[in-house]
């Protein structure tokens, strides 16, 4: 028994974030098993999917690029000066973002998926104009949710997770019945809205001290220079989601549900065990990044475990992808014949999963260096090789090859992090 307490006591960082990323994933599958339940496969299905992607795509990209980038200069809680400086720039990029998205919400569902037709169309338009209320609360979440890890709230920042699942659940299986498509943006933006009030935190939001100069301290550059070498590095997977989106609506409809709900199913393990392993120990990194030996020890350590693990989870995606989809999805409108579509896709997604793993924690082992121009390259290697892979696999595989084009591009960006360009001190 004393020996189950001290191993708690010492690994409670990570088995609070594990838990409640599982509790948070096994809503998120809610959410996606409730979709596939009242739609389907179908033209609705993928309009909520689309209408979803640029908020995704705003908060995984530049929300999560700039938090590490900031925390890489603040390094401790109490350096309050950086801490408020830092807040200034996120409150006018979510302004700008929010104009766009409410504004040519029309035209950003049109360049993600232009022929979407119908009530599906409807919902992407609309999902897109509320993103504009969801922008700014999703931006200070990720600017909070990295002064939190600083300071080793895990558990807050793990409740918070939670909330833009709960959010879409409310919209899909309440709101919606009530008020159609506006109910579904509703919820999901009301998701955002709590999961940033979670994580608030009043002594740190001081608009007072606000100026021009705060915006172009010797820090502040630097900030703006890795946020925007990591927002194109970290975009890969996303972007290659985007892509795989684009080409799947053109194969025809349901495609875009199929690939969604396979990807869903491999980033499970990935976002559960190897982000609890990722997000405890990126504060770490960054405070053992002066000392070459620990650093390499630890790194060396994590990539063995990160590989081990995402090894056992790709065999049974492999091997187990029909009855997985079968289990998960197959009831109401998800019929057979969806399992049937996606299955594949979820084979071909399966088998990248231990370069995602790999890229997830060997790009935070760069940020924590304060090397953001090696995964710029890996990110920009791996879009180019998952584009044109897109363009040839999508003729002899459809959907399936755009997920066989996912897992090749990514292994290729872990390599590059790996095995290129290797620094051993931060960049000054």
């Amino acid at each position: 028994m004393k020996r189950i307490v001290g191993f708690a006591r010492r690994y409670i960082s990570y088995i609070t974030v594990f838990g409640f990323t599982l509790i948070g994933h096994g809503m998120g599958f809610g959410r996606e098993v409730s979709i596939a339940y009242l739609f389907g496969t179908s033209s609705l299905s993928d309009g909520l999917l689309i209408g979803l992607s640029p908020i995704m795509f705003f908060i995984g990209v530049f929300g999560v690029a700039y938090a590490n980038a900031a925390m890489t200069r603040i390094q401790t809680p109490d350096n309050n000066v950086l801490i408020e400086q830092t807040l200034y720039p996120i409150l006018i990029v979510a302004g700008v973002v929010a104009v766009v998205f409410f504004t040519l919400n029309e035209q950003i569902v049109s360049l993600i998926s232009p022929t979407l037709e119908g009530e599906g169309r409807l919902v992407a338009n609309q999902i897109v104009k509320f993103s504009a209320f969801s922008a700014g609360f999703a931006a200070l979440f990720f600017w909070s949710r990295g002064i939190r890890h600083l300071e080793g709230a895990f558990l807050k920042v793990s409740i918070a997770e939670l909330m833009p699942n709960i959010g879409a659940l409310l919209g899909i299986l309440l709101l919606y019945k009530l008020m159609g498509v506006t109910g579904l943006a509703i919820g999901i933006t009301m998701g955002f809205l709590l999961q940033f009030v979670v994580v608030f935190d009043a002594k740190r939001i001081n608009l007072k001290g606000f100026s021009l100069a705060a915006l172009t301290t010797p820090d502040a550059k630097i900030i703006y220079r890795n946020t925007a070498y990591a927002a194109i590095g970290v975009s890969t997977i996303i972007t290659s989601l985007f892509v795989d989106r684009y080409f799947a609506s053109q194969i025809g409809e349901g495609n875009v549900a199929a690939i969604n709900f396979a990807y869903k199913v491999m980033t499970l393990p990935l976002y559960t065990a190897v982000f609890a392993i990722v997000i405890v120990l990126y504060p770490k990194l960054i405070a053992l990044r002066d000392d070459p030996a620990q650093f390499a020890s630890v790194k060396f350590k994590i990539n063995v475990v990160v590989v081990a693990l995402s090894a056992v989870a790709t065999v049974v995606l492999i091997f187990g992808s029909k009855e997985i989809i079968s289990l998960l999805f197959e009831r109401g409108e998800f019929d057979a014949l969806a399992v049937s579509m996606t299955a594949p896709v979820l084979v071909a997604y399966g088998a990248g999963l231990i370069g995602h793993g790999l890229v997830m924690f060997n790009a935070k082992v760069r940020y924590a260096l304060e090397d953001f121009k090696t995964p710029l390259r890996a990110g920009l290697a791996a879009t180019v090789v998952n584009i044109v892979l897109d363009v040839v696999l999508v003729k002899y595989y459809g959907a399936p090859g755009l997920g066989m084009a996912t897992s090749i591009a990514v292994a290729v960006q872990a390599s590059i992090l790996i095995f290129f360009g290797v620094k051993t001190k931060p960049i000054k």
